[in-house]
C-alpha cells in the first residue's frame, strides 16, 4: 500500500463519519483493511493532527 493511500485512509477514518466500505471505495482498499486500521488507530489514541505531521519514516 502506498503511503499516500494509507494517509488518505487514515484521514478519512479520523475526520469523517464515512463507513469502512465508503472509505475502501474512495481509496481502492479492501473494507477489511480499513476495518483493521480503524481498530489499530483506536488503540493508538492518535488524532489526525498528530498523524498528519508525521514524516513517511514515522508512519
Amino acid at each position: 500500500m502506498k503511503i499516500q493511500t494509507r494517509k488518505e485512509m487514515v484521514r478519512q477514518l479520523l475526520t469523517t463519519d464515512y463507513s469502512n466500505h465508503h472509505i475502501a471505495r474512495n481509496t481502492g482498499l479492501a473494507p477489511n483493511t480499513v476495518r483493521r486500521h480503524k481498530l489499530l488507530l483506536s488503540r493508538m489514541l492518535l488524532d489526525w493532527q498528530q498523524i498528519s505531521h508525521m514524516t513517511d519514516e514515522e508512519n
